[in-house]
């Protein structure tokens, strides 16, 4: 790649990006959604939720790990088989984004303040409400980076037009 790399260089790096981040998202999403899936199944089965602010929040987070998995799957797939730089796919795509950005910081949030008011150490599945509450957060922060990205591809295709269109432009002007 040279040292100063053209529009479309940029615009193909941050959707590459875009998609390895996401695979990571989902791969944090799947681990979350067996964390907290586990905490659910086994506080129905036993009645042995601390309380149920706690057992709201984890069905929460269970929802945004398989809400997360399910859009991931939905959004790499797209990647790789829509027109590259359509816009109505970029603005769908940062919306959704932007949806389970806020889906998982609710849930984590709300988890890490429920654990801080009261001591659950002592408490059945202390460390896994943990692990929970640890790759909601990570997993947050990975979105974050996601959809900085996104956004920037967004703005940067608004504002240039999409490299695809562009390609093609060439292409017609100047047949080989």
């Amino acid at each position: 790649m040279p040292i100063n790399p053209t529009h479309q260089e940029k615009t193909s790096i941050a959707k590459k990006t875009i998609v390895v981040l996401m695979g990571i998202v989902l791969v944090f999403s799947i681990i979350e959604g067996a964390i907290t899936g586990y905490l659910v199944h086994s506080y129905n089965k036993h009645h042995t939720y601390p309380s149920h602010s706690i057992r709201d929040r984890v069905r929460f987070l269970l929802f945004c790990s398989w809400w997360t998995v399910v859009w991931a799957i939905a959004y790499i797939t797209f990647h790789f088989t829509a027109a590259a730089g359509s816009v109505i796919g970029v603005v769908l795509n940062t919306l959704a984004l932007g949806a389970t950005w806020v889906f998982w910081l609710g849930g984590s949030a709300s988890l890490s303040a429920a654990m801080r008011h009261r001591h659950y150490g002592n408490t059945v599945h202390h460390s896994q409400l943990r692990a929970g509450e640890g790759f909601g957060w990570a997993t947050w922060i990975l979105l974050t980076f996601d959809m900085l990205v996104a956004l920037y591809v967004a703005f940067d295709t608004s504002r240039n037009g999409s490299p695809a269109k562009e390609e093609n432009m060439r292409q017609i002007e100047s047949p080989a």
